[in-house]
């Protein structure tokens, strides 16, 4: 049983209780319900791939699913100053957070 969080703006944040395969099974069926990504949206959504040097050879066709392990620190999830977070590589996209329960 999934037992979503939040979902907000133009990020998705969704989190689940679930087994993993379920909560991806979700978020993949959410980011498919959005429409196709513009080239505008693409640059903007590779903007922190980008700057560090993460950005596929490829560019970025779909829009970004970012699944961090449940013990990320805040400063992974949100970024410090040394580098952005996760929420920051999924702009456009989503998060997803498996909550052990």
């Amino acid at each position: 049983m999934l037992v979503p969080l939040c979902v907000t703006g133009r990020t998705t944040l969704y989190g689940a209780i679930g087994t993993y395969g379920e909560a991806l099974r979700a978020t993949r069926a959410m980011l498919d319900a959005l429409p196709a990504m513009t080239s505008g949206e693409q640059r903007e959504a590779s903007s922190a791939l980008r700057a560090c040097r993460l950005l596929p050879a490829e560019g970025m066709a779909a829009r970004p699913l970012r699944s961090p392990h449940y013990t990320t620190s805040p400063g992974g999830m949100f970024g410090n100053a040394l580098a952005p977070g996760e929420v920051s590589f999924a702009h456009l996209g989503a998060v997803v957070l498996h909550v052990r329960g």
